[in-house]
């Protein structure tokens, strides 16, 4: 994972506060994004770098933090656009196939960062609508549900499950985004 520190030294913003950060919810975004090749050094912070604008905009676009968009593209592929995961997941956000269809437009590269970026950034506002139509704006639950999937939250919740329910697994994904986005 990224230090946040690293993250913090290529963004003056301050810190939210994460625990009860909702998204906004926005429409989606269609302005095109200039991207930089992807750095070859070993350390996150040139990775992060190297896509900064991509993810200041998207997430000016979309009113999503652009420093969560950065940690969730290091925890999903490394910052590698050319990222397949052994689900079929594509690209640097690591999108899975049925969700690209759903989200991407027609003609959509899932290996193209801008778009991969974009409808993953769609993708997220998403599931905090579909997070708040389950009474909970907590960031955690959006993030769990974007990688344990949007029905397994959505029955863990109806059965009467907690956070304490959600699978270690699952648990680790969302402590290592939000420390390396947020220092929390």
């Amino acid at each position: 994972m990224p230090d946040p520190n690293e993250l913090e030294a290529v963004a003056a913003a301050p810190l939210p506060t994460v625990a009860a950060t909702p998204l906004p919810a926005i429409g989606t975004a269609t302005t095109p994004i200039g991207v930089e090749p992807v750095a070859t050094a070993q350390s996150p912070a040139p990775r992060v770098i190297t896509y900064r604008e991509l993810f200041r905009a998207v997430g000016e676009q979309t009113g999503i933090d652009w420093r969560l968009l950065a940690a969730l593209a290091f925890r999903e592929s490394q910052m590698n656009p050319a990222a397949l995961g052994r689900d079929g997941d594509m690209g640097l956000m690591q999108i899975l196939p049925a969700t690209w269809d759903e989200f991407a437009p027609v003609a959509a590269d899932p290996f193209d960062p801008r778009e991969n970026v974009q409808v993953s950034a769609a993708y997220l506002v998403y599931l905090q609508d579909f997070m708040l139509h389950l009474k909970t704006n907590d960031l955690r639950w959006v993030l769990v549900a974007y990688n344990w999937g949007p029905e397994n939250v959505r029955r863990l919740l109806a059965g009467g499950g907690g956070w304490e329910d959600v699978p270690p697994a699952q648990r680790r994904y969302v402590a290592d985004i939000l420390y390396a986005a947020f220092g929390e």
